[in-house]
């Protein structure tokens, strides 16, 4: 966690999953290899899968909104950013996520949700 690219890749993982009736399987920051992960990226997959049935999104919009969201960060494929750690990312103490990242968080849904 801890990148908008890595959004962008659960955001488009979770759209073209919902409208192939597939089970929402992640998000796993840096493949799982780093503590990287916390609940509310989990959230913003739920959030957006949410919104995609809400809005009827259909499989041609969803696949293309997917290869848009691809675009940006394709060029990191080969070697993406792992992003943060968990105690980066969070406030251990309240278990909530940092200002940074819940600020990330929250301008790539605006983002995402404009071209829903």
């Amino acid at each position: 966690g801890g990148t908008r690219e890595y959004l962008y890749e659960v955001a488009a993982n979770t759209l073209v999953a919902v409208v192939s009736g597939l089970n929402l399987l992640g998000p796993v920051p840096a493949n799982g290899t780093q503590p990287n992960g916390g609940g509310v990226d989990a959230m913003f997959m739920a959030g957006l899968a949410d919104r995609i049935v809400e809005e009827n999104v259909g499989f041609n919009r969803a696949w293309g909104l997917a290869l848009e969201l691809y675009k940006r960060y394709e060029a990191r494929i080969v070697s993406p950013d792992p992003g943060k750690p968990f105690w980066e990312l969070y406030d251990a103490k309240k278990i909530a996520p940092r200002k940074e990242w819940l600020e990330t968080i929250n301008e790539t849904i605006r983002e995402i949700a404009q071209n829903i």
